[in-house]
């Protein structure tokens, strides 16, 4: 009996461990593809990224739940030339008091008239 409800623990926790890990990569990739995106947008359109003050985080989008994602992200923008900074953060309210999170954060550099994307910040 002992055993067997050891071995339930056992199973129980692996599924557990499974969703967890399923959660956090959900998040993980809904910032990253955020980042991707606004990434796409300052190289289509570097001007976009001109008006930005420097060193100063500058909120380019407030909470927004979109229809792919079961997450809240949002998305600021950090000039310090030449670089650009794009962080996004997306999020994930539960109701048992816990708050999962994952942050990206992507670089671009300014060369000549346009952004270049370099890869991602650690």
């Amino acid at each position: 009996m002992l055993m067997g409800t050891g071995l339930l623990y056992v199973i129980r926790q692996g599924a557990q461990e499974g969703e967890d890990y399923r959660r956090e990569m959900e998040l993980r990739l809904a910032a990253e593809s955020l980042v991707e995106q606004e990434a796409c947008r300052i190289a289509a359109q570097a001007d976009l990224a001109d008006g930005l003050t420097e060193k100063e985080p500058t909120p380019i989008s407030e909470v927004c739940r979109p229809e792919w994602a079961d997450c809240s992200l949002r998305l600021t923008l950090v000039r310090c030339s030449p670089y650009l900074y794009i962080v996004a953060y997306a999020y994930q309210d539960e109701t048992s008091g816990w708050e999962r999170y994952k942050f990206a954060k992507g670089v671009m550099k300014h060369e000549g008239n346009h952004y270049r994307w370099q890869g991602w910040a650690p």
